[in-house]
């Protein structure tokens, strides 16, 4: 019952990520909503990291197919998130505001990797400078303001249905 949860949470992020992605306003500034990595982040730190492979590959695989041109990058992007934030939980405490900080710089390392790729396989024009004000920092804002909602809600599900 509890991967059922689980799954079903990952599931309602993935639509809500979509959602939101298709609703956010089109301009000068790309404002990204990252629900379902932050989701997994989570998963990754309070329950099992294995758990949030699982989920992160298929959601991955779902995501390249779905919204990607480049196939692959979602699912490595998302691997490479949950193996990194794991294993730097193994050396920081859970604290409340290290967890938040750190979900913030993994929501801009994505976005940076995504970046990256572009740049590499498609030569954009674009700078790193203008990346970071016009994709990374709305991006970070806006993702900010959805971890004080999606935080606290997804820990006391994970604890209430935690056996």
């Amino acid at each position: 019952m509890q991967y059922l949860i689980i799954s079903g949470i990952a599931v309602i992020l993935f639509y809500l990520d979509t959602l939101f992605n298709s609703l956010m306003p089109m301009g000068p500034f790309y404002f990204t909503c990252h629900l379902l990595l932050i989701y997994l982040l989570i998963l990754s730190v309070y329950k099992h990291p294995t758990i949030a492979y699982v989920i992160g590959i298929v959601f991955g695989i779902v995501s390249d197919v779905y919204f990607s041109t480049i196939y692959g990058v979602y699912t490595f992007g998302y691997i490479v998130c949950i193996m990194l934030m794991s294993r730097l939980f193994n050396v920081f405490y859970k604290d409340t505001t290290m967890m938040i900080s750190l979900l913030i710089g993994f929501v801009l390392f994505f976005e940076g990797l995504f970046y990256l790729i572009y740049r590499i396989l498609y030569s954009t024009s674009h700078g790193i400078f203008y990346f970071l004000f016009h994709h990374g920092l709305p991006s970070m804002l806006i993702n900010l303001i959805l971890i004080f909602v999606l935080f606290p809600t997804v820990l006391k599900i994970l604890n209430r249905n935690s056996y």
